[in-house]
């Protein structure tokens, strides 16, 4: 079993949080369009698409992860 509190950081840590984004296929090309153009050309090379499964890691400008996008599919049932 997984321990929750183990994936979670408390509110009062002082860590970065990094922005998970659940990205459907009807949404995934306007999404990478506003990202930033970095990001969108990483984005553009991976492939992501919002298909079911797909994840991609953004890097931010320091070189550690700025955004994760995940793929939730056609539907929420795809994920």
């Amino acid at each position: 079993m997984v321990a929750h509190d183990k994936l979670l950081l408390p509110a009062s840590s002082a860590a970065k949080a990094v922005l998970i984004r659940i990205i459907g296929k009807a949404q995934a090309a306007k999404v990478v369009k506003q990202l930033p153009p970095a990001s969108r050309s990483w984005a553009t090379a991976q492939g992501f698409d919002g298909s079911a499964g797909g994840i991609v890691v953004l890097p931010a400008d320091d070189g550690t992860v700025g955004e994760v996008l995940c793929g939730a599919g056609a539907a929420p049932g795809d994920v």
